[in-house]
């Protein structure tokens, strides 16, 4: 579960119960809004779909559920997760695919996720948590 320890502040969330400091880039890239949506949406019972992901070509590539009913493709490249830097991102969502520089709450939500990681994802077929998905 995630919950706001310190969302004006974007200083701190608890996400999978450990306390997550949030990156100083976040609040470059992502509003307010995307923000505390991507905070929600970690927290929701859609968690289980962004749980499931593929890691290709260096790319870690889930499938979000969005508000409007369908399901958006998104992906974050690896990356350094101790350095201050930006990963890349990409979200097939119209806000994400419109605004390629700022990230959308389904990127938010699941870049939240991997930070939450104690592991660096390496290429490999299908991690699966709970059943298969397709990226289709």
């Amino acid at each position: 579960m995630i919950q706001a320890e310190s969302i004006t502040a974007r200083t701190s969330v608890n996400v999978q119960n450990q306390l997550l400091t949030l990156p100083e880039w976040l609040g470059e890239v992502a509003s307010q809004n995307s923000i505390d949506k991507g905070i929600a949406l970690v927290n929701s019972e859609k968690k289980r779909d962004i749980l499931k992901h593929q890691v290709v070509d260096d790319w870690i590539i889930t499938r979000v559920k969005g508000s409007r009913g369908g399901y958006y493709i998104t992906k974050v490249k690896i990356w350094d997760r101790e350095s201050n830097v930006i990963p890349r991102t990409e979200c097939t969502c119209p806000f994400g695919f419109n605004n390629p520089h700022r990230l959308c709450y389904h990127k938010v939500a699941f870049v939240l996720l991997i930070l939450s990681w104690n592991f660096i994802p390496e290429n490999r077929p299908v991690v699966n948590y709970e059943d298969d998905f397709e990226l289709d």
